[in-house]
């Protein structure tokens, strides 16, 4: 056995670690910060005025779809549109040429998650807010929403 054989498994033996540690949550920040060289965006981070484009990006990508006829049902969609994820909901052939696809990759999934269920819902209270101009915010910025279900409608 030579060196290259000693390197697979070392190799396989780090990579059962992350994936011991990814599926227990541990040091998941971390380690993603260490793989890619990006730290995780928290939701609390996402909402600081640091990150304005992050936001305005959801916000944009939400008003295009609808203005293209495409629905999204749920923060969720959203944010695996951000991230690149193929979906049956959000197909990669549909996506991939979009401007937003993969776009927020750095940013915490469960972050956009949340955020675009709230502008979601903003959206379908008030659409005209989402044109024109992407720096507009509303009330619903601060929502904080944990559901994932479908925001078509405002909850009452």
């Amino acid at each position: 056995m030579g060196a290259r054989s000693t390197n697979c498994a070392r190799a396989e033996r780090e990579l059962h670690v992350l994936l011991e540690r990814h599926f227990q949550g541990a040091h998941a920040a971390l380690e993603h910060q260490h793989l890619t060289g990006w730290p995780i965006v928290s939701y609390e981070r996402l909402l600081s005025s640091r990150y304005d484009a992050a936001r305005s990006s959801v916000r944009e990508l939400i008003a295009r779809a609808a203005n293209n006829g495409k629905r999204l049902r749920s923060g969720r969609e959203v944010a695996r549109i951000l991230h690149g994820l193929s979906s049956p909901a959000c197909p990669q052939d549909e996506w991939w040429n979009d401007s937003a696809w993969a776009s927020l990759r750095r940013i915490d999934f469960e972050a956009l998650r949340r955020w675009a269920t709230a502008q979601l819902r903003a959206f379908a209270i008030e659409p005209e807010a989402f044109a024109g101009s992407s720096a507009k915010t509303s009330a619903s910025d601060s929502l904080q929403s944990s559901g994932d279900g479908d925001v078509g409608a405002p909850e009452q």
